[in-house]
């Protein structure tokens, strides 16, 4: 072993080789997905025995347990990639020594074991029914084989299936007698003759290998297919694939969701598409925004759960999400997205086996979606056809108005001119007139001060207060001073003794004053004692004076303290005399202030004095006078030239508005947006016309060419451009629908590996492994459901064969995924919808009974009243909306069994003669109502077909649409009036599927109007479990109360006769030729520039605008699409050099030119 070289290679494996693997081993493990890190541990040595074969497939031999076991694979450097397990022997091989590291997700520890274990369950109940199919299969060889009516037609000798074979699948065998390649399905088998209907449309690659002694196998190709992608998603999940990391936390415990904190939308009405929603349904859809891994929605019936997911869809489009709507079943995927409304920022894809899709979901199939589309572009450019034609005409009609408009600008300068002239006079009357206005305060001021003391003077500093334009009046200021002199000598005495009178009053006072002091400090004994002879014979200023200041300087002298006992004796006597000498001296002034009075007196009284000083007074008021008619005289030339001034103004503006008003069309309001219209300049006003009307004709004549050569690409609908246009649409697709499983496909999976939200709607009727496919590709999920309606579907054989100890984890298998999640959530992570306004509150009475141990504990049904079934004459009321057709529990009325279904004989009769009754009813009416059929039987729906539709008996009622199925094809339908078929009645009063409340939920909830139950209430009140006898005694008391309850063997026969046509029965085996042109795998056009028909219209647009404004808006507007393509393919050609794209606006490059020169030559082929 020393001596042998040793490899080490990285170890991954496909599914299908663990799936081989695991044939070979004992080994224990908890999941399959470990079995390779078991069985090949990091750095064990093996010893191997290796090979190639055909030059590229690498054998590895590996020895275990004495059993031979053979790796074969691709080597690649050092990574082996295994896809197939043998039990071969390599004989011509290499002896070698080879240590495996093991290919780990850094994921991979977020699975615990409870998770495994749960896991391993699954995988075990997979391929038990993986096994079971395959006990079903047949082995054959084709003998011979031809092409007939577009149908296979195989000769074989050695085909003996020992069941019925129709419609199961027809495959080639691998060298593993293995299904290899399924290429059709089984129509019918007759005398070793096989008729297949085809796959697809590849017979000639099929019919190169429909060779004599080709080896093919007959096989559920359904169950085959499903259970391999449910084990891939669950290995996915394992290997931590998911796009969201989290996923495997929070799986089974939502607990462990929406750790981090997500958005905080809060919606108002205008944010709403359906501005409609009630407060619940606003609260769901806020949740499922602000969740950040996952949210959880209970819509129990007719609760608008899926006006919730068409909510969603739109607030995530609208935010730039891409959302995937999937469903266990593809009628509920339609439903979901037939409610997506056409909006311009959702666009909605319809993935899947077209063969399978309903009615809801047809016109969301690619080439119906891709058609749809293109007619609404069409139908956009032929608006902006029409919207091009129009402003074209609409520039040359607007330039033809130019010469009416230049004749109204040039008015406007004359009046411009004239108003200019009255402004510049309006200016300096107004400045004159302020001046004078503020002068004429101050010269009044001086005139009355002169008046009042006679000052010539202050009479002459008045001329300086006279505005320059104001004429100054020199005769009367002559006057003036020639009556001035007449008085001055008066006037100069007057003011002498005034002066005089002046000085004595004051003096007076001061000696007042120390006479007060001199009394309040010298006791009145000493003053009174106190005497002075002298006599003062003539009081003149000096001696005033004078004494005053000897008095001063007495009082200063006053002696304080000490000194005051020593001294204030001699200065009181001090003090004493001069308070007598002073008052001697007062009365002196008192006689000489008399005689100074009585002089002025004389001089005012004196008749030429008083005259002289009247003429004085008079020639200040003539200048006053004088100076008023002036400024008056002014003041009235000014008001006139303001009226005048206004006048042309209100003239001017007048016209200016009137201009304005011409021009507010939009071709002149834009030519002329930013001219100035204070200073029209007709030059200016000619040019910005012409050359914006040049701009604008060149740039929408530009439009129109790129939109009729537009309009004529899309309109060819067998040139590349219609395969470029849907390719276009799927790659910007932002709601996409599909079932669960179909979401696994490998097309499925490479075209759409992620998505930001991903929303599963009838989420309570999908096993973990269905929705674990689409949860792989969700950034946040959003689950939508009611565990009240049907469980999902488990295989009980498949079930049995589960090896697992645990009862309790064992039963989780049928539980929902969506029920356990929304059982542990908290309420801030899901919602629960209660007002239903699909049934009348009649019929949601029915079903009230299943929601009282519920989040809301009741159903509320707000809009009943307006669902009249309009089905009132023979045996119904106008007002019955629940009937219980009852059969009588006898013998005679007894169920038969068929296979492991049951059909019940005397129903069928009744349905028939309920629609017979119905239909005449409606007849006489003059209304057309939607009915379903509902039974939980298949056996019962084949017979109702086969009395109704295989007979054509349907096709007399001409007021009805038939819908027939089984109640779980029902669930997320509605009908205006659904008749449901019991079918069980027997005396064991056994009931089969009915035992489930959920069952009998989705059953009583599918009416709109008008509920009819035709079945045997003995056989199912009494049958054997209490709580569904008391279920069903529910029912049948509600209806009872509601006088709804019948004899079914009281309904009449009555005869329908209708020239209907056939266009009243709808079902999928009737719909089926729809689809048979339909192909999902489009080869779409390519040229050898990758540049598609949009990216040549926007380069082509860029070209005829080279530096000019071009940006993604107009190119949108033009060419009648979506802003999000043409942005796309802007990112893209910008990444490839061909554009420039800065500041939202389009530049072509050189790169671009040549590209668009090279496009052109391919799209004129």
């Amino acid at each position: 072993m020393d001596n042998t070289k040793t490899l080490h290679l990285n170890l991954s494996m496909s599914p299908r080789a663990i799936d081989e693997l695991k044939q070979y081993s004992n080994v224990k493990y908890n999941s399959k997905y470990e079995l390779p890190l078991i069985m090949f541990p990091d750095n064990k040595t093996f010893e191997i025995t290796a090979a190639v074969i055909d030059g590229k497939t690498v054998c590895l031999g590996f020895i275990f347990d004495g059993k031979n076991i053979v790796l074969s694979g691709g080597l690649e450097h050092n990574n082996f990639f295994c896809t197939s397990v043998t039990d071969k022997t390599i004989t011509d091989g290499r002896k070698l020594n080879l240590v495996f590291l093991q290919e780990k997700s850094e994921d991979f520890t977020y699975i615990n074991e409870e998770i495994k274990q749960r896991f391993a369950m699954w995988y075990d109940y997979i391929e038990s029914m993986q096994k079971k199919a395959e006990q079903n299969s047949y082995k054959f060889t084709c003998d011979s084989a031809e092409v007939k009516n577009e149908k296979i037609i195989i000769i074989t000798s050695n085909l003996k299936p020992s069941a019925v074979i129709r419609n199961l699948s027809v495959g080639f065998l691998d060298e593993k007698n293995q299904p290899s390649w399924g290429f059709g399905k089984v129509e019918r088998y007759e005398s070793q003759v096989l008729f297949i209907q085809p796959f697809g449309s590849e017979l000639s690659k099929i019919m190169s290998r429909l060779t004599a002694g080709t080896h093919l196998i007959i096989y559920d190709g359904a169950v085959d297919i499903t259970c391999k992608r449910m084990k891939s998603g669950l290995d996915k999940l394992c290997k931590g694939e998911a796009v969201n990391r989290r996923l495997p936390e929070f799986l089974f415990d939502p607990k462990k969701a929406n750790r981090e904190i997500g958005e905080n939308v809060i919606l108002t009405v205008e944010n709403l598409l359906t501005k409609t929603m009630n407060p619940e349904q606003i609260s769901a859809v806020e949740g499922a925004l602000n969740a950040e891994d996952l949210y959880l929605i209970q819509g129990p019936p007719g609760t608008g759960k899926t006006t919730v997911i068409a909510e969603i869809c739109y607030q995530n489009a609208v935010r730039g999400l891409k959302t995937l709507i999937v469903s266990q079943s593809n009628l509920a995927v339609d439903n979901a997205i037939s409610r997506v409304m056409n909006h311009a920022d959702i666009r909605v894809l319809r993935k899947g086996d077209a063969l399978r899709v309903e009615e809801e979901g047809l016109p969301f199939v690619e080439d119906n979606v891709v058609r749809t589309w293109i007619s609404q572009i069409s139908e956009a450019t032929k608006k902006m056809d029409k919207n091009l034609t129009g402003r074209l005409t609409f520039l040359k009609e607007s330039k033809e108005r130019f010469p009416e408009l230049l004749e109204l600008a040039e008015n406007i300068k004359e009046l411009e001119k004239n108003k200019n002239f009255h402004e510049s006079q309006l200016y300096f009357f107004q400045n004159v007139l302020e001046d004078a206005k503020k002068q004429r305060a101050d010269f009044f001021e001086l005139i009355t001060d002169a008046y009042e003391n006679d000052d010539l003077e202050k009479a002459n500093k008045a001329r300086d207060c006279y505005p320059p334009d104001f004429k100054l009046p020199n005769s009367i200021y002559n006057d003036l001073e020639d009556k001035y002199m007449d008085i001055k000598a008066d006037l100069d005495m007057i003011r002498e003794y005034e002066a005089d009178m002046k000085f004595y009053n004051e003096y007076t006072e001061k000696f007042v004053s120390q006479f007060r002091y001199i009394t309040e400090t010298v006791s009145s004994r000493i003053i009174e004692r106190t005497a002075y002879e002298g006599v003062f014979y003539y009081a003149d200023r000096e001696m005033v004076q004078s004494l005053y200041e000897e008095g001063e300087r007495i009082l200063d002298s006053e002696p304080y303290g000490i000194k005051r006992l020593i001294f204030g004796h001699k200065w009181n006597q001090v003090a004493a005399i001069y308070y007598r000498r002073a008052e001697n001296l007062i009365m002196s002034i008192q006689l000489k202030t008399i005689r100074i009075c009585d002089k002025i007196y004389n001089l005012k009284t004196d008749r030429e004095f008083t005259d002289n000083v009247e003429s004085f007074h008079f020639c200040l008021d003539a200048l006053g006078e004088d100076y008023d008619a002036q400024y008056y005289s002014f003041k009235g030339k000014y008001e006139k030239i303001y009226n005048d001034c206004m006048n042309a103004v209100r003239d001017y503006k007048y016209s200016v508005e009137y201009f304005k008003e011409h021009i507010k069309d939009d071709f002149y309001s834009a030519a002329l947006k930013n001219f100035d219209f204070e200073k029209i300049n007709l030059d200016e006003l000619e040019y910005n016309v012409n050359r914006y009307y040049s701009i604008r004709y060149n740039r929408y004549k530009k439009w129109k060419k790129l939109l009729d050569e537009w309009r004529n690409r899309i309109s060819d609908e067998s040139s590349n451009n219609y395969s470029e246009l849907k390719k276009l649409y799927i790659e910007n697709a932002n709601v996409i629908g599909i079932t669960c499983i179909q979401s696994g496909t490998k097309d499925f999976n490479e075209n759409y590996p992620s998505f930001d939200v991903v929303i599963i709607d009838e989420a309570s009727k999908s096993t973990p492994p269905d929705i674990i496919l689409p949860m792989l590709k969700g950034r946040k999920i959003i689950l939508v459901g009611d565990h009240k309606q049907l469980p999902p579907f488990i295989d009980q054989n498949a079930y049995d064969e589960i090896e697992e100890d645990d009862d309790q984890l064992k039963k989780l298998i049928k539980v929902s995924l969506f029920e356990e999640l929304y059982e542990k959530s908290g309420t801030d992570m899901r919602t629960m919808l209660f007002r239903q306004y699909r049934m009348h509150k009649d019929i949601a009475a029915l079903i009230n009974q299943f929601y009282v141990n519920t989040d809301a504990g009741r159903l509320e049904s707000p809009a009943s009243e307006f669902k009249r079934h309009c089905c009132q004459g023979r045996g119904i009321n106008a007002d019955n909306h629940v009937i219980w057709y009852d059969v009588p529990n006898i013998e005679k009325y007894y169920e038969k069994k068929n296979n492991k279904s049951y059909s019940n004989e005397f129903e069928a009769e009744c349905i028939k003669k309920i629609l017979c009754l119905l239909e005449k009813n409606l007849t006489d009416n003059n209304s057309h109502k939607s009915i379903g059929i509902i039974t939980f039987y298949d056996a019962q729906v084949k017979l109702i077909e086969e009395k109704l539709i295989n007979n054509g008996y349907y096709k007399r009622f001409g007021h009805i649409t038939l819908r027939i199925g089984s109640v779980d094809r029902f669930q997320g339908m509605e009908e205006d009036i659904i008749l449901i078929s019991f079918a069980r009645n027997n005396n064991e009063h056994a009931i089969g599927f009915a035992r489930d409340s959920r069952r009998i939920n989705v059953a009583l909830s599918r009416a709109k109007e008008l509920l009819i139950i035709v079945g045997s209430s003995d056989n199912f009140i009494k049958s054997g479990n209490n709580e569904t006898s008391k279920m069903f005694e529910t029912v049948y008391n509600i209806i009872k109360k509601l006088d709804g309850l019948k004899n079914a063997e009281d309904l009449p026969e009555l005869y329908v006769n209708s020239d209907s046509n056939d266009n009243n029965f709808e079902t999928s085996a009737y719909e089926s030729s729809i689809y048979q042109n339909y192909n999902d795998e489009t080869e779409y056009g390519n040229n050898e520039n990758n540049i598609n028909i949009l990216d040549y219209f926007i380069l082509k647009a860029a070209l005829e605008f080279k530096n000019e404004y071009l940006s993604v808006k107009n190119i949108s507007n033009v060419l009648g699409i979506a802003p999000v393509f043409i942005k796309n393919r802007v990112q893209y050609l910008k990444k490839e050099n061909l554009i420039e794209y800065r500041n939202q606006l389009i530049q072509i490059k050189p790169h671009g030119e040549e590209a668009l020169n090279c496009t052109v030559e391919i799209y004129k082929q």
